[in-house]
């Protein structure tokens, strides 16, 4: 999936390093603030600590298949659910300090060493980023009556990282769905971004790149039901898991994601980014939200979707955008409508964007948002509440198909995306 021109105003840079802290979000997901504002991405940049500094010693990568098959010896008793994993290759050997605090009172952490651990050390990584090896990876599961477990597998040497046990432990599986293990490997969902653009975009910067490979779960059918996917950044910056981020101030990063049921790509884009000025990074939902959909006929006879963002007698979703702030705007972000399962609806014809006047401010052809056309706007103007997205899906009825319309952030805004349900 491609997104909308031009590019996204300013680089793209991730967040300011720092003391990274385990907290229970509001969503009921775990996570990490600190180091790379990423999202669940982050537990692989710090849970390593528990395990013992002769695992860091190796280079060689695995894949992912593997490494879930060794992971299950490190954990305790119980029936446990895998909910994230995350592959990091890492460009320079990194040291990075941790505070690993459980905020909420009823949820209690245990780690196998009896005290917390300090720092963590991962390893310098040379070999193929096209392959879909990571010589650390990280490992996130949910016991419904036991709580959460992590580990880290290097090289076929799992680890036991910490256990947490409380009420407010066992959010993880009403928000996500657990991983199955017929998902694809990271091997397949690397060399499917290596033929949409990746592999151009390493031979382009053989030296210096980065790469995180996020597993993250799908979303259960009360929330749209989605499949669970592959998310891969390449990223410039040299110690990008640490307290001295460098690197240089205009470069450029690869951004990929990959239906993990399927293994079709689903987006795979360079971004402008920058590894110095480091600001953070805000989730898309902090600044943009959108209202239900409605399900409308295009009026008139004729009609194009470039005239009144739907064509005369086609079916389409119109969404008000009922916040936005920060400036946000349609080139921070791309479209596209989904199935359930995660599978591209093809017979979109197109999308568009109106003002509160009605006005046709931008559209694009298409059942991805390739590009914006422009009309009384510009892909970076800023939305304001009384816009409206419109999903022209053609003449037959889409009603009860259970889509999704998903919104991915790009730029400032990257590894971030919203759902909204079209009924």
């Amino acid at each position: 999936m491609s997104g909308g021109s031009p590019a996204p105003p300013g680089p793209l840079t991730p967040p300011p390093a720092g003391p990274l802290v385990f907290f229970s979000s509001r969503r009921g997901r775990w996570t990490i603030l600190g180091a790379m504002g990423v999202g669940i991405i982050l537990i692989g940049a710090v849970l390593l600590a528990g395990a013992p500094s002769s695992l860091w010693s190796s280079i060689p990568g695995q894949s992912f298949l593997p490494v879930e098959s060794q992971s299950a010896s490190a954990l305790p008793t119980g029936s446990w659910e895998l909910t994230n994993a995350a592959g990091i290759a890492a460009w320079n050997t990194t040291t990075l300090a941790l505070n690993l605090t459980a905020v909420s009172l009823q949820c209690t952490m245990n780690f196998p060493g009896g005290a917390a651990p300090t720092h963590i050390t991962l390893p310098a990584y040379r070999g193929n980023l096209t392959s879909g090896v990571a010589p650390i990876w990280l490992l996130e599961y949910v016991d419904p009556s036991a709580g959460m477990a992590a580990a880290v597998v290097n090289e076929g040497s799992p680890t036991l990282l910490f256990t947490a046990a409380g009420a407010d432990c066992p959010l993880v599986p009403t928000n996500v769905t657990a991983i199955p293990p017929t998902v694809v490997d990271s091997s397949v969902a690397a060399q499917a971004l290596a033929v949409a653009g990746a592999a151009s975009y390493l031979a382009a910067n053989p030296s210096g790149i980065s790469l995180i490979m996020d597993l993250v779960a799908g979303l259960p059918a009360a929330l749209g039901g989605t499949n669970p996917q592959w998310v891969f950044s390449y990223t410039p910056c040299t110690g990008i898991f640490g307290g001295n981020v460098s690197g240089p101030a205009n470069a450029t990063a690869f951004s990929g994601i990959v239906n993990a049921t399927t293994g079709a790509v689903k987006q795979a884009r360079p971004l402008p980014y920058s590894c110095q000025n480091i600001p953070p990074s805000p989730p898309l939902a902090s600044v943009f939200a959108l209202g239900s959909a409605g399900l409308v006929t295009g009026a008139g006879t004729n009609v194009s979707l470039s005239i009144q963002g739907c064509r005369s007698g086609d079916y389409c979703y119109e969404l008000p955008v009922v916040f936005a702030s920060g400036g946000v705007n349609p080139a921070d972000m791309s479209l596209e409508v989904t199935f359930s399962n995660g599978t591209l609806e093809a017979g979109v014809v197109g999308y568009a964007i109106t003002n509160g006047t009605g006005q046709v401010l931008l559209y694009s052809y298409g059942a991805t948002e390739s590009s914006w056309s422009t009309g009384a706007g510009t892909p970076t103007q800023p939305y304001v509440a009384g816009d409206t997205i419109w999903v022209d899906m053609g003449p037959s009825n889409p009603t009860g198909l259970g889509l999704l319309l998903g919104v991915t952030g790009l730029g400032l805004y990257s590894n971030s995306t919203y759902y909204s349900v079209l009924p």
